[in-house]
């Protein structure tokens, strides 16, 4: 026999790890079953019944993307791709479209998906979500038939993808939020999540994954722990830390999309910031590169535009440039007569306000930050925190304010309407450069159009040049949302942390010769 001593060394040395392998082993593997593809994902966004009750917290989670189904999606390029909408025809005049189902839709449940239900979500959906109520604002939504809902409007649409796109269907009164037609269905709670299942009836196909794990961690360590333990296939939202640690190993793809852009929007109605040298000159005094490593710690890219980089046939980096801005001011007719560090011009103090959210940490420390830059070059900059909803209705709209930070999606969407100048004064203000250029509004028109993503990458590069001409707003970061995949499912090599990424995992499979 061996000696006692001699036993435990063994213990320790080689059976001690081979206990703890197998308990790995097992708990990687605990969601599977001999046969099964199941794909886990780990995310630090908590669903369970009670978190039900917010539903519009449910519905732009995973799991409900994965559970609904919208009538159309937005990529990441702005490029629209139909779900539950077979045909969508705008009527002359722009003010009316109407938008044909697929037929055979059926909720989880059984029943048939009609107009009547996408009505009647879309009402239920404008009560509780803001964004959408002001997207549908002077919009009437009604059913001309099983098959068909139309939209009127009180102006011309601009864009009905902005309108309908990524907007999950809710379910039929008194169903359940659970009960959706998306491609998979709701299985069981878990204690820390939710299991989801193919939807064999889906009208696409039933998925290839078998099932779907969803679990909730709060803590970032614990989540990231688990992906490399093979407890989880997928992980969201990714801190600068983690994705530089997960882009050292192999077996994941580590994905990062432009996510929102922030950026000083001037007013471009007041008399100050009519003058094209004085923008320019606030934009070269900010030192993006500082801030960034005192606000953001990594994790964000300056950035001189409001577009994804992926569109555009080239880019331009802002350049801190003070020197260049003093002078700029200078030629203006700025001057610091009475030597106390802020520039005159007409007896009239280099001054004005900047308003932010005050709900926001980081727009608190980039103001701070910002505020001593600016008073280099002779610039005297008062910051107001404000409720950004309530400023909006009270200021925004009217155009009573000097300057605004905010950040706001890269996405296609979003930016045909917030440089068009007929959205000045509008939906609360979205222009809120206030911003006017003919030369513009025909290029966004023509954005509008396309569907060849070379032409739209031309078209995005002619405005980038125009508004780097003309200046409506201080571009200053690019905030990046990363996410983490095993290589080991076919498709995955494409999720980019999307709304449509998120919809499109029905297609993925597993990679039987992934090692």
């Amino acid at each position: 026999m061996f000696p006692r001593t001699k036993m435990m060394s063994l213990f320790k040395s080689r059976i001690l790890p081979l206990i703890f392998a197998i308990l790995v082993l097992s708990t990687a593997t605990s969601f599977s079953t001999v046969g099964e593809s199941v794909l886990v994902i780990i995310d630090d966004l908590q669903l369970n019944t009670e978190s039900l009750s917010n539903i519009q917290s449910f519905i732009n989670s995973v799991p409900g993307i994965l559970v609904l189904s919208p009538l159309l999606y937005m990529d990441i390029y702005g490029m629209p791709h139909k779900v539950l909408a077979e045909e969508i025809k705008v009527l002359p005049g722009n003010k009316v479209i109407d938008i044909r189902l697929r037929d055979g839709v059926r909720f989880h449940d059984g029943r048939r998906l009609t107009a009547y239900d996408v009505v009647a979500s879309i009402n239920r959906l404008r009560e509780i979500d803001k964004i959408l109520e002001v997207k549908f604002r002077g919009i009437k939504t009604e059913a001309l038939n099983s098959l068909t809902l139309r939209l009127t409007s009180d102006v011309p649409i601009f864009d009905v993808n902005v309108i309908v796109g990524n907007i999950q269907i809710l379910p039929p009164a008194g169903s359940g939020v659970l009960n959706g037609s998306g491609p998979f269905r709701f299985g069981r709670w878990l204690d820390n999540g939710v299991e989801l299942v193919a939807n064999e009836d889906y009208f696409e196909g039933r998925p290839k994954l078998d099932r779907i794990i969803y679990l909730y961690e709060e803590k970032e360590r614990k989540r990231l722990y688990k992906l490399l333990n093979g407890e989880a296939d997928l992980m969201l939202l990714l801190s600068p830390e983690a994705t530089r640690f997960l882009e050292k190993d192999s077996r994941f793809y580590v994905r990062e999309i432009p996510y929102l852009y922030f950026a000083l929007y001037f007013n471009m109605d007041t008399p100050l910031f009519q003058d094209n040298a004085l923008r320019r000159a606030v934009s070269m005094a900010i030192d993006r590169d500082s801030l960034i490593g005192k606000v953001f710690k990594g994790g964000v890219v300056k950035t001189s535009h409001p577009f994804s980089p992926k569109m555009l046939p080239k880019t331009i980096s802002p350049i801190y440039q003070p020197k260049e801005a003093a002078r700029l001011l200078k030629e203006a007719g700025w001057n610091d007569l009475n030597k106390d560090g802020i520039l005159e011009k007409n007896g009239r103090k280099l001054r004005f306000l900047l308003y932010y959210n005050k709900y926001s940490q980081e727009c608190k420390e980039l103001v701070g930050a910002m505020r001593q830059h600016l008073y280099e070059v002779g610039i005297e900059m008062e910051s107001v925190p404000v409720d950004y909803s309530e400023f909006k209705k009270k200021h925004i709209k009217a155009g009573d304010y000097d300057i605004f930070l905010a950040g706001h999606s890269t996405s296609d969407s979003v930016n045909l309407t917030i440089w068009h100048s007929s959205m000045v004064g509008k939906h609360e203000g979205e222009n809120l450069s206030r911003y006017s250029n003919m030369q513009v509004d025909r290029l966004l028109e023509k954005l509008r159009l396309s569907s060849d993503m070379e032409a739209k990458r031309e078209l995005y590069g002619k405005i980038m040049e125009i508004l780097n001409e003309d200046v409506p707003a201080a571009f200053l970061f690019n905030n990046k949302v990363t996410t983490a995949v095993s290589k080991r499912f076919n498709g995955a090599e494409e999720f980019v942390g999307s709304v449509y990424s998120v919809y499109k995992i029905k297609d993925w499979s597993v990679n039987e010769d992934f090692r």
